[in-house]
């Protein structure tokens, strides 16, 4: 999976009020549609006014300010370089509408997520106790977090490096094209970022994260399981799937291509992704309902997906 998306160039027009930004897929081989994009606001200059995003017919697009970046939605097909123009204007901002969902829910618990993912935290035990992949219909649309009693501490999905209950919840950016979440308890900070259009989520903490346990055999719905390099992947129309897909522990300690999956093969139950976006990770059990990713110390990050 890529998170660097774009390669981009601002060029001011008209006295600097007006600048086209160039937009390119960097491998050249995909599609992308509607995919966030971040112009810094270094490049825009400092002056008042709020920032317009167009695309190349003049239509305007919903954009999001942050503390350094306009943001704005931009697709391209392969080969192409299509130009978007950022236009500097005065007077009050439009409030535009979004997907993203970031919320307190009660006295302890916080909802994030948007159209095709949806996660609620307890900060009471500072762990992820529901997740919901939203492209499986309601009828299959099952907890992904298995919270079933059994030896040992299950409470959910959670980290390494802190202690006790979240005492800090700061909902940092609320969409419309972007949500951050940021919490705190001792001996670390979590900080989960996803946009608008994306089936993921990033989750930085410290020291790794514990899954305990993930609604995979001997639980419903995941029955499969298989690492992401593209080498393990079939080659032709007829072969289904990857023939090492058991769910199983690995003896891994990385994951092949920096990304694994749990999916069902019978039925559509969407399907739960784990992307290694820190190399130093160590991973021990992945592939079973329970894993663990581990770092001797300081800050991480892991990516969770929720593809269909």
């Amino acid at each position: 999976m890529r998170w660097n998306l774009w390669v981009f160039s601002c060029l001011p027009l008209a006295a600097a009020e007006v600048w086209t930004v160039r937009v390119e897929e960097p491998t050249g081989l995909y599609r992308r549609t509607e995919e966030v994009v971040a112009v810094p606001l270094a490049k825009l200059g400092p002056r008042a006014g709020w920032l317009q995003a167009l695309d190349a017919r003049g239509r305007e697009l919903p954009s999001q300010l942050t503390a350094g970046e306009l943001l704005f939605p931009a697709s391209v097909v392969p080969g192409e370089t299509p130009e978007y123009r950022v236009v500097r204007r005065e007077g009050v901002p439009p409030r535009y509408a979004g997907q993203i969902v970031l919320r307190k829910v009660g006295m302890r618990r916080v909802e994030l997520g948007n159209a095709r993912f949806r996660i609620l935290i307890d900060t009471g035990v500072a762990a992820i106790v529901e997740a919901y992949s939203l492209t499986t219909g309601p009828r299959r649309m099952l907890n992904l977090v298995e919270t079933t009693p059994e030896e040992g501490e299950n409470t959910g999905w959670t980290s390494l490096g802190g202690q006790g209950a979240m005492t800090g919840v700061e909902l940092v950016e609320t969409g419309p094209l972007r949500g951050k979440l940021r919490l705190d308890r001792t001996g670390e900070t979590w900080e989960l970022t996803w946009t608008a259009s994306s089936a993921a989520v990033r989750w930085k903490a410290r020291k790794g994260f514990r899954f305990a346990a993930v609604s995979a055999l001997p639980f419903l719905p995941f029955d499969r399981f298989t690492g992401g390099s593209e080498y393990e992947w079939p080659t032709g129309p007829e072969e289904g799937e990857p023939p090492d897909h058991d769910i199983a522990p690995r003896t891994w300690t990385k994951l092949p291509g920096g990304h694994a999956v749990y999916y069902q093969k019978a039925a559509n139950y969407g399907a739960l992704g784990v992307v290694a976006l820190d190399g130093q990770l160590a991973w021990r059990g992945v592939g079973s309902n329970r894993f663990e990713a581990l770092k001797a110390d300081g800050g991480t990050e892991i990516a969770l997906t929720f593809p269909e």
